[in-house]
């Protein structure tokens, strides 16, 4: 890919979207083309609906944080201001778009409730709430009844806004757009007039990344630390500065893919049965799938090739000996010794006594790169010492996170406390 816009970014983004929840394919594209024609029929500068638009296609992240088995009935009401809380956090520290974080926040705040919003996003926030809430029904319904819209107007949604659509659809067909399909090219071809440098487009690859760690605290560092040893790795093996941005860039990207495992079977503590160990390795294949969408093909199969053994016993394709790329096998040594020494839900860290045996062994079983593995043990202090200082930020930033969110949390049930003492009249 020789120019990339933000049409290729998003693509990859609402991709990564649909891997996590088929039945919701395209939601967050869905609200965010109602979103822009409502915006662009109100006057809204490009550049802030941009921002916007970008904003309404991530306004659900929150949710994947919260994960849980649920029906799509449920999906709407789940841990509704967990999910609005964690995604404007997600959306003010790794987004883009950090100044629109609270149109995300108050998404699910209704019309009669709007006192509570920053009057700042007021409107903007309540345009995400219409748009969500059309594209959800249009998703979740065989037959859908848009007639909750006159029912709720002045209520859930603002008045205006609601006419607003009615009269968009009128003269646009908004919803026969969703229906046939045609909202997607037409959304696109929207983003496609803004263009991004390749570094643009690794920072919404990176934003996935940090879904991922951020989902569970024992894996928060994970992907910091797999690029950390990757990159000293490198340097011990006397890689240039463009095999090694190339290392670090798929060490850092390498486990995108486990967007799409339930925080459940990331979290469980003690060994995964044979059906959850498949689903664990699948986040293999969506790495390789979602990175080329990116268009990074050249880091895709690197990153993706992360679990291969040269023995051909590793996964996904079974690849052999040279069939595996040499940045690959540096990937999944960094990749070994960060799970070894990291704290989870079912171990603490292991000893290095422990893990350079398990690294020797796998390494006299042809399963890992001898070379890069001889390196590694040969430095192993200098590794442990140098990832350690490079994740020390990291879990500094999440702790502050984590404590923002349990702040807004109180705030949130404040509010919802008021609500049930002293009902808005219906």
């Amino acid at each position: 890919m020789n120019e990339y816009t933000l049409s290729d970014g998003l693509r990859a983004v609402q991709r990564a979207f649909d891997l996590v929840d088929p039945r919701l394919k395209g939601h967050g594209e869905q609200a965010a083309f109602l979103m822009w024609r409502l915006l662009d029929r109100m006057g809204c500068s490009r550049a802030r609906m941009v921002s916007l638009t970008t904003a309404a296609l991530f306004h659900d992240m929150g949710a994947y944080k919260t994960d849980a088995d649920h029906s799509l009935s449920e999906f709407e009401l789940l841990h509704t201001a967990s999910h609005c809380v964690y995604g404007y956090l997600y959306a003010r520290f790794y987004s883009p778009f950090p100044s629109f974080a609270p149109v995300i926040l108050y998404h699910h705040m209704g019309y009669l409730y709007k006192r509570y919003i920053d009057p700042s996003f007021l409107t903007d926030s309540l345009l995400l709430n219409l748009s969500d809430r059309i594209s959800f029904v249009f998703l979740t319904q065989q037959n859908p009844d848009f007639s909750f819209l006159g029912a709720l107007s002045g209520i859930e949604f603002d008045p205006k806004h609601v006419a607003a659509f009615l009269e968009a659809d009128r003269e646009e067909g908004l919803l026969q757009a969703l229906k046939d399909g045609s909202y997607h090219e037409k959304l696109h071809a929207f983003w496609r007039e803004t263009t991004l440098s390749r570094s643009e487009v690794m920072n919404y690859a990176q934003m996935l990344m940090y879904s991922i760690d951020f989902r569970s605290e024992q894996t928060v560092t994970h992907s910091i630390s797999v690029m950390s040893l990757s990159k000293l790795l490198c340097g011990l093996l006397g890689l240039d500065h463009v095999d090694t941005s190339i290392v670090t860039a798929s060490a850092m990207l390498h486990d995108i893919g486990k967007i799409t495992t339930p925080v459940q079977i990331l979290e469980k503590k003690g060994p995964l049965t044979e059906e959850e160990m498949a689903i664990m390795k699948r986040h293999a294949s969506a790495t390789y799938e979602i990175l080329t969408e990116l268009g990074f093909d050249n880091i895709a199969l690197i990153a993706s090739s992360h679990h291969e053994k040269l023995d051909g016993s590793g996964y996904p394709r079974g690849l052999k000996g040279d069939e595996i790329p040499f940045y690959s096998r540096v990937l999944a040594v960094a990749d070994i010794l960060s799970a070894l020494i990291g704290e989870r839900s079912y171990k603490g860290p292991m000893p290095k006594g422990q893990v350079t045996a398990i690294l020797g062994a796998m390494a006299n079983r042809n399963q890992l790169d001898p070379i890069v593995t001889s390196v590694a043990l040969e430095h192993y202090d200098e590794l442990i010492t140098f990832s350690a200082e490079d994740c020390a930020q990291t879990m500094e930033d999440y702790l502050s996170i984590k404590s923002e969110y349990l702040r807004l949390m109180q705030q949130f049930e404040a509010i919802e406390e008021a609500q049930r003492e002293a009902p808005i009249p219906v």
